[in-house]
């Protein structure tokens, strides 16, 4: 077989091509044809067009040779277009400003999407104008309301509204508690306690150290206790801070703090939570004295407003609001607790230590001023009806708007309205006009859109 000589044939009818050995008669082996095979020098390409459909599907596919030359030309297209793009960006604003000397006018460039659509409401405008949507018109209602004007009488009357307002006091609950963290002390309590205490720790105090101890807290304690209920805090928190100057016991300093403070702890920390509490209270003097002025100015209103007379009552309600402000802001740099007496030296030096921490309290709580502040805004609306020059200015305003909404000035009388607070009648026909020309506005300013940059 390897010395076979194979030669190429090619049938016109399929396509076929193959190699075989030399034969008289040859077979296509694809369609088993004879008469239409033929060497392949010999096959040519004037086959029948039946012929080539047959062999187009059986051929292989090619890709074409890269041709480098579109790849140049798209090259420069892309450079071209950069070039131009930057020398527009560069160029194009000095130029506009060039045109615009020569008395000309540059139409800004703009870029609008294929699929937008045009506003509903657009008024045909002229070459080079921006369309504008029409704004809302009023209605003859609408017209109406503006229109109108309100007379008023020459004397109010109170209303039953009015009145009970006016007839109306808060009671103002003061934010400062001036008492005392734990019931005082009795002399009976005090021996109980010390009696309970040589039980505890098995010890006995001799009678007439006990008889020392009791001495100071009469003298001491017990006069502390008479200052307090006297209103006289100073006094109170100085003869409780000597009730803790006791006798050394024994002339020893060592057993002394060993035995009797320990014996009389329960008696000591009590004691020092009542000076605190009464530093505390010193402290809020300024906040207290705010408070009075309050109280004072608050029933100085309620009296004029009794005797009817209505423009002291204004005046004396600015001043109690001016006194509900300054109460709010307590001036705690001025609010600083007194000293201790000089015989506080003689207090053993922890106590002491514990006696000087409670120099700093706390800041001074406030009284709850929202009952009275609703209250004081309640009179003030009554009280700036029945205010004669007051309705006077408010109707001046209420003459100036209905003018200037005469001559079409929507926004200058919108802001004259909105000042309108007094008497009712004037009151709610500003508020209706308010709330007409802020419809009419809204719309009007939707109607026309702000001008393009």
């Amino acid at each position: 077989m390897s010395g076979m000589i194979l030669e190429r044939y090619v049938c016109t009818h399929c396509g076929r091509k193959f190699e075989a050995e030399p034969k008289e008669i040859m077979e296509c082996p694809g369609c088993f044809w004879s008469t239409s095979v033929k060497r392949s020098e010999d096959d040519t390409p004037s086959g029948t067009l039946g012929t080539l459909k047959e062999e187009a599907p059986k051929r292989k596919a090619s890709f074409p040779a890269f041709d480098f030359g579109i790849f140049k030309k798209i090259v420069f297209l892309a450079l071209l277009f950069l070039t131009t793009a930057a020398v527009l960006v560069i160029l194009g604003p000095p130029a506009i400003e060039w045109a615009r000397s020569r008395g000309g006018s540059a139409a800004p460039l703009s870029l609008r999407l294929d699929n937008e659509t045009a506003p509903s409401k657009k008024i045909p405008a002229a070459p080079g104008a921006q369309a504008v949507l029409t704004p809302p018109k009023p209605t003859e209602e609408d017209l109406a309301i503006l229109k109108r004007r309100v007379s008023l009488s020459g004397d109010r009357t109170l209303s039953p509204a009015e009145q009970e307002i006016l007839g109306r006091q808060v009671q103002i609950e003061s934010g400062l508690v001036e008492k005392l963290p734990s019931q005082p002390w009795t002399l009976e309590n005090f021996k109980q306690m010390i009696s309970e205490q040589e039980r505890f720790y098995k010890i006995s105090l001799s009678g007439s150290y006990k008889k020392k101890l009791e001495k100071g807290f009469k003298e001491k304690y017990l006069a502390a206790q008479e200052a307090f209920k006297s209103g006289d805090l100073l006094k109170a928190r100085n003869l409780w801070t000597e009730s803790l100057i006791f006798p050394i016991y024994a002339d020893d300093l060592r057993k002394h703090r060993g035995i009797v403070l320990t014996m009389l702890k329960a008696y000591i920390n009590d004691t020092l939570s009542k000076i605190g509490a009464i530093n505390t209270s010193l402290a809020e003097g300024v906040a207290r004295e705010k408070e009075l002025v309050v109280t004072e100015a608050y029933g100085a209103l309620n009296g004029a407003i009794a005797q009817k007379s209505w423009g002291e009552a204004l005046e004396l309600l600015q001043r109690t609001e001016d006194s509900v402000e300054k109460l709010q802001r307590p001036d705690m740099a001025s609010a600083q607790v007194p000293p201790y007496p000089a015989s506080a030296g003689q207090v053993d030096q922890d106590v002491l230590r514990a006696m000087m921490d409670l120099l700093t309290p706390q800041a001074p709580a406030v009284a709850n001023l929202g009952p009275l502040e609703e209250d004081l805004r309640a009179k003030r609306v009554v009280l700036e009806g029945m205010s004669r020059a007051n309705v006077e200015a408010q109707k001046g305003l209420y003459d100036e708007a209905l003018d200037l909404l005469d001559r079409g000035e929507w926004s200058p009388a919108l802001q004259k309205l909105r000042e309108i607070r007094t008497p009712p009648e004037l009151k709610e026909d500003a508020a209706e006009k308010v709330r007409l020309l802020e419809k009419l506005l809204e719309g009007s300013a939707e109607a026309k859109p702000a001008p393009e940059a």
